[in-house]
């Protein structure tokens, strides 16, 4: 396995010399945003999030239309399949019955499907923990906060 970060977006063409499109159906993308500076998260987000789209969009060229039919598919189905462990015992999860078959899966769900998973991670979270401390109302911002970004992210 190997990770490689990087830390401005100006940098993005360096994705290229250590990612191949050979390796894509084994990659992966991490934003991580930094959850002290509140002002600024949906933006960096928005901008990281081009940068993975733009540097997939570059290495899929490289591949034939069957292999990035079958990149983006996967993700398909992962999105529209997938099922938070913290609710398998939910009623909600089993009223919505088990999603069998290739016909249920919609290719063009995420609208934004760059073919490999996007992670977003929140660093530095204890922020909003030191601010619920001392503010009543620092837990709407952190909802409000995430919600912001799930609604950014899902685009």
């Amino acid at each position: 396995m190997a990770i490689w970060q990087l830390d401005k977006p100006s940098r993005k063409g360096l994705i290229p010399t250590f990612l191949k499109s050979s390796g894509l159906e084994r990659a992966m993308f991490m934003i991580v945003l930094d959850l002290s500076q509140p002002w600024s998260m949906e933006d960096s987000l928005k901008t990281w999030i081009e940068v993975a789209e733009n540097a997939c969009k570059e290495l899929m060229k490289d591949l034939d239309d069957d292999s990035q039919k079958e990149l983006k598919l996967k993700m398909s189905r992962y999105m529209q399949t997938f099922v938070d462990a913290s609710m398998k015992n939910s009623t909600d999860v089993k009223e919505m019955g088990p999603m069998t078959g290739e016909s249920k899966i919609d290719p063009s769900v995420p609208s934004r499907n760059l073919g490999v998973p996007l992670v977003i991670v929140g660093a530095k979270g204890d922020y909003f923990s030191n601010l619920l401390q001392k503010s009543k109302t620092a837990g709407d911002r952190f909802e409000f906060a995430t919600r912001r970004l799930r609604q950014t992210a899902l685009k």
